[in-house]
């Protein structure tokens, strides 16, 4: 997994997958150009399980996310409470 305030990826040998931000927000934007967009978030941060089956992720900007590695199915939770509105 690398975490950046470019995006959260799953780094594999074959390939590498944006898990978040989701790139399909950004696919409809025929206003700029692809060399001048950014993809970037705020107090990204992610952990591993101790069993390489979970990734979990969250920004500023988003729920707290869940990947099941083997199963390639993201889960939302919802925190209780949140600054966010």
């Amino acid at each position: 997994m690398l975490v950046s305030s470019g995006g959260t990826f799953l780094v594999e040998q074959e390939h590498v997958t944006l898990l978040h931000p989701d790139p399909a927000i950004y696919e409809d934007d025929e206003d700029e150009d692809e060399e001048d967009r950014y993809i970037g978030d705020a107090m990204t941060h992610g952990a591993v399980s101790p069993d390489n089956r979970w990734i979990a992720f969250v920004s500023q900007c988003s729920d707290h996310l869940l990947f099941n590695i083997k199963e390639r199915v993201v889960h939302e939770i919802v925190p209780v409470s949140s600054y966010r509105s």
